[in-house]
């Protein structure tokens, strides 16, 4: 019932753009992001992969590369750039709603095909606010100290309910400041994968178990477990384990 944190090396070089404004019309001229994110489609761009220290290695070998400069154009801007193979492995799990945007990568004169990976859903509409686990806690800027003051299950309805009423509570010039924590958010679905944020994907044990077992097939990609100050997702078949977690 563990999350993981997916991610292209710390190594990788990065794919990047050098102009931005004509490739935003290029990508999105007569679309709305709506109908933008709603089907698979090529993009028919290239884009360059930047110099690195390490140019022993083809960088168009790896199967995750770090992304640089996109996150505003797409909308739940959780995404990375994945090659055909790891779009394949991904394709044998229970995702959210996705997309792939094929684009060709350029590195040293070579190009090889890529693909946009983005989860783009409203995740809201899948967690199980009722039974989220949270931790309301007091700091005190002067003495830098938190403090616990309750654990509690339910009480909001979304995470922007949560973001509003801490933003609510919060106040630099305060001695103290009280703060709610979603620590535990069940779902209502057997997800293999949750949202993330850019060039991050949040997965569940069994594509880190897959990954793990195959680790000689995949190339530059990162899987470690999520740090335990974020949000954890659980999947609707593990919501029987949370009483060992709370």
């Amino acid at each position: 019932m563990k999350n993981y944190d997916l991610k292209a090396s710390h190594n990788n070089r990065r794919v990047f753009m050098t102009d931005d404004e004509p490739y935003r019309e290029k990508l999105f001229s007569g679309l709305s992001l709506q109908t933008a994110m709603s089907f698979d489609r090529p993009l028919n761009m290239e884009f360059e992969i930047e110099e690195g220290y390490d140019e022993s290695k083809n960088p168009l070998e790896n199967d995750m590369l770090y992304w640089s400069g996109f996150a505003g154009w797409l909308p739940k801007a959780s995404y990375c750039i994945v090659s055909n193979k790891l779009r394949e492995f991904f394709g044998g799990f229970n995702l959210p709603k996705h997309t792939y945007y094929a684009i060709k990568l350029r590195w040293k004169g070579d190009v090889k095909e890529f693909y946009i990976f983005h989860l783009y859903d409203d995740f809201d509409k899948y967690i199980d606010f009722e039974n989220c686990r949270y931790t309301t806690s007091s700091y005190d800027f002067i003495k830098n100290e938190t403090k616990i003051i309750e654990k509690a299950i339910g009480g909001y309805s979304s995470t922007k309910q949560l973001r509003d009423h801490n933003s609510a509570n919060y106040d630099a010039t305060r001695r103290v400041n009280i703060t709610t924590q979603q620590n535990i958010a069940p779902l209502i679905q057997d997800f293999d994968m949750a949202e993330g944020v850019a060039n991050l994907i949040r997965v569940f044990d069994n594509i880190y178990d897959e990954i793990h077992s195959r680790k000689n097939e995949f190339r530059g990609i990162w899987i470690a477990e999520t740090y335990s100050d974020v949000t954890h997702y659980v999947r609707k078949s593990d919501i029987h384990l949370l009483d060992d977690l709370t």
